[in-house]
Formats: structure tokens, C-alpha cells, sequence
């Protein structure tokens, strides 16, 4: 199970970050409803642990990130990227998209075959509502 401090922190790669001043209640109570649906949907999928590799990011960190949104919703409490070093991840989230539906929540896709295929070492999923659509992934 994720958790509030690991969201933060990045699973403890920024320690910082937990008290850094863009930090605000909004964005936690935001990172706390992620995290919720994240870890039931994880746990639907018969993931017990996960390592997030971003989590919450500050301003500075966000614009010094390579092909970052501008309004990244990670700055907002609302997206979260899993290590997933050998794809089986993105695998399986892409597999279940009747869950990412039942808990609000949406795979960067980045490919045309709507596989997440940009997202090669990493997983990325959100809460932004993108509408109803047959599945629930999105091209950054």
C-alpha cells in the first residue's frame, strides 16, 4: 500500500518534499482521494507493493522535467508514476480498464495503439476527468 509520506516523497527520494511550501491542504487532501483509488485498484490487481517514482512535484522540479505539462496534475496532488522497469505494469493497468473506470483513474497511454509505450520505465496514472470515453487512457 502507498502511502501519504511515499506519495510525497517520491518512496523517499525527496524527504524534502513532504515540507516543501507549494505544499498545501488542497493538495493533500487531493494526494490522499489518489491514493485511495490507486492503492484499491492496485489491490484489485493483486499488486501489494509499488514504488512511486513521482509523486507530488514542486513548481521547480516540474518545469526542470523533461516533457512535463506545464499544469502537471502531479503539482496538483492528482497523478502519480509507478516504477515499472520491465512494462509488465503498464501491462496490466491496460489490461483492466473496467477498473481504471470503477476508480476514476487514467493510464498515460502516449502511443497511437493507445499502449503505453512513451512511458517505458514508469507507470502514470491520474484523476483528471477526461469525459466518458470507450477507454480510459489518454496521449499526453
Amino acid at each position: 500500500m502507498i502511502t501519504l509520506k511515499q506519495y510525497l516523497t517520491s518512496s523517499g527520494k525527496y524527504p524534502d518534499r513532504a515540507k516543501h511550501k507549494e505544499l498545501t491542504p488542497d493538495i493533500i487532501k487531493n494526494a490522499e482521494g489518489l491514493l485511495k483509488d490507486v492503492n484499491a485498484f492496485l489491490a484489485e490487481l493483486g499488486i501489494t507493493s509499488a514504488t512511486v517514482s513521482s509523486g507530488f512535484r514542486p513548481s521547480d522540479v516540474n518545469n526542470a522535467t523533461p516533457n512535463a505539462a506545464k499544469r502537471s496534475l502531479h503539482m496538483q496532488g492528482l497523478a502519480i508514476d509507478l516504477a515499472d522497469t520491465s512494462g509488465k505494469l503498464d501491462e496490466q493497468v491496460a489490461a483492466r480498464d473496467d477498473l481504471k473506470k470503477k476508480y476514476g483513474l487514467w493510464q498515460e497511454a502516449g502511443g497511437q495503439d493507445g499502449f503505453p509505450n512513451k512511458t517505458p520505465s514508469w507507470c502514470h496514472l491520474d484523476k483528471k476527468d477526461r469525459g466518458v470515453r470507450p477507454k480510459n487512457t489518454f496521449n499526453p
